[in-house]
């Protein structure tokens, strides 16, 4: 492939679900797509041919085989416009269920997974003095669930190192923003996809049963679309005010919704009380206002439409479609 006057999206976790949506949609919009996983003969198969795809066999934990897709795509293609943390896996259970070598794997692979990746990419971006990094979490990173401990873990994890990014990127001209869909439908619940817990505790044992079972019935009835999600991630990076969190999906608003009304009531029940913590003599400095960001929402993407009205993975490259 020559070099490219076409936008260049490196998506990761492109085999399935909302990732081979994403590189699809990119593709029809007239982007050029590296499309990067780590069995890439699996990737061509999902994705087929086309002038403006490359595709890279990359594994987001091992550090060589990033750092050579990155150069690659960026030597093919002469840069990395956007890049889309996509990779990621679901470990359902209960915490004490689950495997010291699950709580590892669904950290690496969800998290540190997506800084491995981001790390090599930045270097290129700072070059260009701009660029775009959308990160694939999830509504279970904005609102825990039950029997998704682990998996809440490395959401929250991924959600908290994107927006405190944000602000290390920023003056560099480069944009972060963490997409976080609800259910869709998709392969990550498919039995032999989800990953199940390795440990049997009699306290948990039915709780665990009926748990897997609704896994299993949201599996194929998820109510959201991967083409519509590919398509609003392609239309929504393009609004003069980009927010930091896409919640895409009409139950991922709902999460979103309950997640702030239980943050409201706790601030409202418990601010008297802990405003009272501070010094009698009203010495110290005001903390909160040293330590914002300047500005706390993204700056303009330039060019673009406003905010429409009413709008608001198996293994890791195989997908990032949620659950929850």
């Amino acid at each position: 492939m020559a070099r490219t006057d076409r936008e260049v999206w490196f998506i990761t976790g492109a085999t399935s679900g909302l990732g081979a949506a994403c590189a699809r949609e990119a593709l029809k919009a007239g982007k050029a797509v590296v499309a990067a996983g780590r069995r890439p003969e699996k990737v061509a198969r999902v994705l087929g041919e086309d002038e403006h795809l490359l595709i890279q066999q990359m594994d987001v934990l091992k550090l060589d085989t990033i750092r050579e897709a990155v150069d690659a795509a960026v030597r093919k293609l002469g840069k990395i416009d956007v890049l889309l943390n996509n990779a990621g896996v679901f470990y359902a259970g209960y915490f004490e269920n689950t495997s010291y070598a699950q709580w590892r794997s669904q950290m690496d692979i969800n998290f540190f997974g997506a800084m491995n990746v981001t790390r090599e990419v930045l270097p290129h971006m700072r070059k260009e003095r701009r660029g775009l990094i959308i990160n694939t979490g999830s509504s279970g990173g904005l609102f825990a669930l039950e029997h998704a401990s682990v998996y809440a873990a490395a959401n929250f994890a991924l959600e908290g190192w994107s927006e405190s990014l944000r602000y290390d990127v920023a003056p560099f001209g480069i944009r972060v923003m963490l997409s976080e869909p609800g259910y869709f439908r998709s392969s990550i619940l498919k039995p032999g996809r989800v990953v199940l817990p390795d440990l049997d505790i009699e306290d948990y044992r039915e709780r665990n049963r009926e748990k897997i079972e609704m896994w299993k019935q949201i599996d194929n009835n998820a109510p959201g679309d991967p083409e519509k999600y590919a398509r609003a991630l392609l239309e929504i990076v393009t609004w003069k005010d980009l927010p930091f969190r896409f919640m895409a999906g009409a139950d991922a608003i709902q999460f979103a919704e309950a997640k702030v009304r239980e943050l409201q009531a706790d601030i409202d029940r418990q601010r008297g009380f802990s405003s009272m913590l501070n010094y009698d003599d009203g010495s110290g400095i005001d903390c909160f206002a040293m330590t914002q960001a300047k500005g706390r929402i993204q700056a303009p993407a330039g060019d673009g439409p406003e905010s429409p009205a009413g709008m608001g993975g198996e293994e890791q490259d195989e997908n990032r479609t949620e659950a929850g």
